[in-house]
């Protein structure tokens, strides 16, 4: 079937299509349309056009047929989102758990306490960047950006792990660690300890939970950090680096303890938003 020019109405950035001629009913077309891939124009700013979706050929079965589908697909994604409810539920549980045990470690401040500013006590920096382009599917050494490694390279531009924060996009401020001989890219910014009176793994317990990252973060449209934001930033440790040890050796522990918790409902989430492609499959293979 191709839906005729009566149906389409294109307002700014969307097209609204509204069936009619007692063709099909709106839910039917709406589980239809999240079942079959439009086809899409351009590569860097990809787009539906309007005369491409009136060609688009659709499967449509007599009404009856239509409002049976429908009730089956209703009656199977109101059990998927219940289950899906519960396991984001659960997760988010999980993951405070986590944030309690991370907001009280930081919170217990007690004598020798350290406070001052990010500048003062690490330095920041964006390494030489590489793209994407010059990866080396074989090459002896991980890339690094802050979400982790995106390939390898032939090269390497830090010998010892260090500590990554994203500076660009969604996921900014969020942290991890690169491994040794490692290429780190310029869509990471390298934190590390000025002087042997901080320890490593203490700036990312205050990255993960001490330090307002969102007072650094700029921009809506594409978010980023910057050495100059990050530096003024506050930031408390204790003054004996083996007590910064202490708490950095807990928060692992609880980390580890908190992801084995929030595994299982991660992929049961994943999980779900598989199973849900099966019964529109179905739906529009002719099987229900």
């Amino acid at each position: 079937m191709f839906l005729p020019e009566d149906d389409f109405m294109a307002i700014k950035d969307t097209i609204t299509l509204t069936p009619s001629h007692g063709l099909c009913t709106g839910k039917f077309l709406y589980q239809l349309l999240t079942h079959v891939e439009l086809p899409k124009r351009g590569a860097a700013q990809p787009f539906i056009s309007k005369a491409d979706i009136q060609s688009f050929l659709v499967p449509v079965p007599p009404l009856p047929e239509q409002q049976r589908i429908v009730a089956l697909l209703d009656q199977a994604f109101a059990g998927l989102a219940t289950a899906k409810a519960n396991a984001e539920r659960n997760l988010q549980n999980a993951r405070a758990i986590f944030e309690s045990h991370l907001q009280t470690a930081l919170s217990s401040q007690g004598d020798g306490w350290i406070e001052t500013t990010l500048g003062e006590v690490c330095e920041m920096y964006q390494p030489k960047t590489i793209g994407l382009k010059d990866l080396i599917p074989n090459g002896q050494y991980p890339v690094f950006e802050a979400n982790g490694i995106i390939g390898h390279y032939d090269k390497f531009n830090h010998e010892e792990p260090q500590l990554l924060t994203t500076c660009r996009g969604v996921t900014c401020g969020a942290v991890n660690f690169s491994e040794p001989y490692s290429w780190l890219t310029g869509n990471a910014m390298v934190v590390r300890p000025l002087e042997e009176s901080l320890d490593l793994g203490f700036p990312e317990l205050a990255f993960r939970g001490g330090i307002s990252i969102s007072e650094a973060i700029t921009g809506s449209a594409q978010p980023q950090i910057t050495r100059t934001n990050l530096s003024p930033l506050s930031i408390s440790f204790p003054s004996s680096v083996d007590e910064q040890q202490q708490l950095v050796i807990r928060f692992r522990s609880v980390a580890a303890e908190a992801q084995r918790l929030t595994r299982p409902y991660e992929r049961k989430l994943a999980a779900l938003e598989e199973l849900k492609k099966s019964p529109l499959q179905q739906a529009f293979n002719g099987e229900l």
